[in-house]
């Protein structure tokens, strides 16, 4: 007898195993229906707790995490720096924005102006470089630490 393949829940969304749920045949796979059941209770789960971990962000922006599957995306990845208005998560592939969080942005900038102005400047000019690189530097992690993947708008 050949066995069957099955599919790797894991790696479904909660949308995509609600679905599963709504059209797998329960009498044919009662050991898929309850794969399913099993798999959406850990990713509602973990669903909750992330949304716990994040009460500072809205339901739909997340900092540097997809807002579909919450997994983390790196600053440096090509889905973060990809060209265009919409990125694509590499996880689970839905569709998020790089927004800027202006409040963020504001709580980040005085202080590493002073740390630009007490610490950049002077180990930059000891070293015979233009203090400006150290605002080039405030200025990128400023920017970093204002950024927010949300979902896309509906236009």
């Amino acid at each position: 007898m050949i066995d069957e393949i099955q599919p790797n829940y894991a790696s479904y969304s909660i949308d995509e195993l609600e679905d599963a749920l709504r059209h797998v045949d329960s009498e044919a796979y009662p050991q898929r229906v309850q794969a399913i059941k099993q798999e959406l209770q850990i990713k509602r789960a973990q669903h909750t707790a992330a949304k716990q971990a994040n009460t500072e962000h809205s339901d739909n922006e997340q900092f540097f995490k997809c807002p579909s599957c919450l997994k983390s995306i790196s600053f440096f990845s090509k889905a973060a720096n990809s060209w265009g208005k919409t990125k694509t998560c590499p996880h689970c592939g839905a569709h998020f924005e790089v927004r800027m969080n202006y409040v963020a942005l504001a709580i980040a900038v005085l202080p590493l102006v002073f740390v630009h102005r007490l610490l950049f400047i002077p180990i930059l000019v000891a070293m015979g470089l233009p203090g400006a690189i150290g605002m080039g530097i405030v200025t990128g992690t400023a920017m970093a630490l204002s950024m927010r993947f949300k979902k896309p708008s509906q236009d």
